[in-house]
């Protein structure tokens, strides 16, 4: 009896262990600074944290003008598959109330649908083998009505939430997106 205790003790243990190793390396990340066709705002004071992006972040101007793109991955090093579930993209949803709104999420040719919230929630469900990655490019439009002051200002980052063997977590973007408020984005 306690040998069967003991057992059932460890495999929960393991099992427990080896899901939160896995949802523990999954990361979101952006290959580059986001790319726009409409001005930006370059701010040699702020560093992106990332020493990949050693250099001034760019913060585009949220102008009736914007027009800019970021491609996302969400990354499964390990070598058991965890599940993609959702991304949000936060105050970025249809009822967000910042000057700058996500006007589409795609992946290759596929559209994907962006909940009717204050944050852009994309429900994904697709598995994340070893070494395997889900890469979605997400672009930004200006909202207008929106309300950003004018200055510079830091977006939460994205988040995915992501599952394996019964675990879920939420794992988050090391970086934030800077965008700068302009005339036309202040109430």
């Amino acid at each position: 009896m306690a040998l069967g205790l003991v057992l059932v003790v460890l495999l929960s243990l393991g099992w427990w262990w080896s899901a939160g190793s896995a949802l523990d390396d999954v990361e979101v990340t952006s290959d580059q600074q986001m790319v726009c066709t409409s001005r930006t705002v370059e701010r040699p004071d702020l560093r992106a944290d990332d020493a990949a992006f050693d250099r001034p972040v760019q913060a585009p101007r949220l102008d009736p003008d914007l027009d800019c793109e970021l491609i996302l991955r969400v990354s499964n090093p390990q070598r058991l598959p965890v599940r993609l579930r959702q991304i949000e993209l936060p105050m970025m949803g249809a009822q967000g109330g910042a000057g700058v709104r996500v006007a589409r999420v795609t992946v290759g040719k596929e559209r994907l649908e962006i909940g009717n919230d204050v944050d852009g929630v994309i429900d994904v469900d697709r598995t994340l083998g070893r070494d395997d990655s889900f890469a979605f490019k997400v672009e930004y439009a200006f909202r207008p009505g929106g309300c950003t002051a004018t200055g510079t200002m830091g977006v939460p980052p994205a988040r995915a939430v992501v599952s394996a063997l019964g675990r879920d977590r939420t794992v988050e973007m090391d970086e934030w997106i800077h965008l700068a408020g302009t005339k036309a984005s202040s109430c």
